[in-house]
């Protein structure tokens, strides 16, 4: 029992990540005014998940709620190891 746990925590914890950013928009289809991100044509605060590659050396993964970055936020090197994470809390960034 304790190993069909372990399969299914570690299967949980591989897909997650997956399955959270499957709906993540491109920051190309976002736009900011006085401050609040946007989905282009939107007059609605972006709320989402967000992936961008910056001039395919970085990528960018984050969350926005009410079109501020709020949440995890983590930057990986083009060779997919991991330059820096945080958490965006009201705009306001916090390394870990």
């Amino acid at each position: 029992m304790k190993k069909l746990t372990i399969i299914f925590l570690t299967i949980l914890v591989c897909f997650t990540p997956r399955i959270a950013l499957s709906n993540a928009v491109s920051a190309d289809a976002l736009v900011e005014r006085n401050g609040i991100m946007y989905i282009k044509a939107s007059n609605k605060p972006f709320t989402g998940s967000m992936i961008t590659m910056d001039d395919s050396r970085f990528t960018h993964v984050g969350t926005f709620v009410d079109g501020k970055k709020d949440g995890p936020y983590k930057v990986y090197h083009a060779n997919g190891r991991l330059m820096q994470k945080g958490i965006f809390r009201d705009g306001i960034f916090f390394p870990k």
